[in-house]
């Protein structure tokens, strides 16, 4: 009997192969963790003390519970608008959310895109100097898009690009490939109403466009507290 069909012979190599499996399967799962641990380290060197600890575990619960209702994955079939009285609450969400999807290995830096309305409407044309700001935020391979800085009285500038840049930004996304998530600083007019749809653009088609097209966070006096605590420890 030739040593292959030896029935020990035959259990060794399978246990073998086993045990070979079970360690490249190790080997991969460390090496995805220190890429991973790689990404998360290199996105909070960019970023300001204040903003490294918007991590999930420093927001309120009653935010964690609102972001887990809403799809972080693709396709994403509705985009974020995240309404709070100042922007810097709404802000500390938003890199919450991007700090997750980071850890969980969704997205890397690159992937991560950012932006104020005001300079999207400014660049949107990409001519000259802008043109660089187009290929940036515009760019195909990109996974999340921040927008910052959206309220009713950036409506009233009546920006030169306002309408162009949340036209390209739907054509752009309409494959639901990218997940777009969008500040908005509420007026109090806005906050004495128990419900309020966000004025992200003038013109009043396109603005129900996108409203029909979002998910929202709105953030209470509760909620906005536990930030504001959080990031009164970095003062």
């Amino acid at each position: 009997m030739r040593p292959n069909n030896n029935p020990k012979n035959r259990r060794g190599l399978l246990d073998y192969q086993k045990r070979q499996l079970e360690l490249s399967k190790k080997t991969a799962n460390e090496a995805k963790k220190r890429i991973i641990q790689s990404n998360v380290e290199k996105w909070r060197s960019y970023l300001p003390e204040i903003l490294k600890i918007a991590l999930p575990k420093n927001l309120h619960q009653l935010t964690i519970d609102k972001i887990k209702k809403i799809q972080l994955k693709p396709p994403y079939y509705k985009q974020i608008i995240i309404n709070a009285s100042e922007p810097t609450k709404s802000t500390f969400v938003s890199y919450a959310i991007i700090h997750a999807l980071l850890q969980v290995g969704q997205v890397t830096p690159s992937e991560i895109k950012t932006t104020s309305l005001l300079d999207g409407y400014n660049n949107i044309n990409g001519m000259f100097n802008a043109r660089k700001w187009k290929e940036y935020f515009f760019d195909p391979k990109a996974k999340v898009l921040l927008i910052e800085g959206g309220s009713k009285a950036l409506t009233l500038l009546a920006s030169k690009g306002e309408d162009q840049f949340w036209r390209e930004l739907l054509e752009f996304t309409r494959n639901n490939d990218k997940l777009v998530i969008i500040t908005y600083t509420t007026d109090e007019k806005e906050r004495e109403k128990k419900v309020f749809i966000p004025l992200v653009t003038s013109e009043r088609e396109l603005n129900s466009r996108l409203i029909k097209k979002s998910a929202f966070i709105s953030l209470t006096t509760d909620e906005e507290e536990k930030i504001n605590n959080e990031q009164a420890k970095t003062y």
